[in-house]
């Protein structure tokens, strides 16, 4: 706020920088907000500079082929697809979606997880929420 403040009272002056890492910062708070999280997952595209991302519909499918989701088993009442895709459809699937198909850093996640499992001296506690 005070760097924003002193922005607009020397505008000619004062030139604010951003880089790459404090944008993908802001995108984290902005992505994993509670509206955006209410937003239709088809109305979220995927990254523009990788025609080979998946949308995040594909990898929401993919994590319930994963997890067995989708898997019939005869005379059993097993959810829809939709019904499937809308559990996982999770904060944590969110940040691992970004962290891998649109920020470049498919490992970053389980450090974090490796790095709080240090600094609590016990990395069998840490679980995915504590990550998000």
């Amino acid at each position: 706020r005070v760097l924003v403040a002193l922005k607009k009272r020397h505008p000619d002056r004062v030139f604010l920088l951003v880089g790459n890492r404090d944008l993908n910062k802001l995108r984290f708070s902005a992505e994993l907000s509670d509206a955006d999280m209410a937003r239709p997952i088809d109305e979220i595209a995927p990254p523009h500079w990788d025609p080979n991302a998946p949308t995040l519909r594909t990898y929401l499918e993919s994590v319930c082929r994963k997890n067995g989701m989708f898997d019939v088993v005869e005379g059993s009442s097993s959810i829809n697809q939709q019904e499937a895709v809308d559990q996982v459809n999770t904060r944590i699937e969110r940040l691992r979606y970004m962290l891998l198909h649109t920020l470049g850093c498919p490992d970053t996640f389980e450090f974090r997880r490796t790095e709080l499992g240090i600094l609590r001296n016990n990395n069998s506690t840490v679980t995915d929420e504590h990550v998000l």
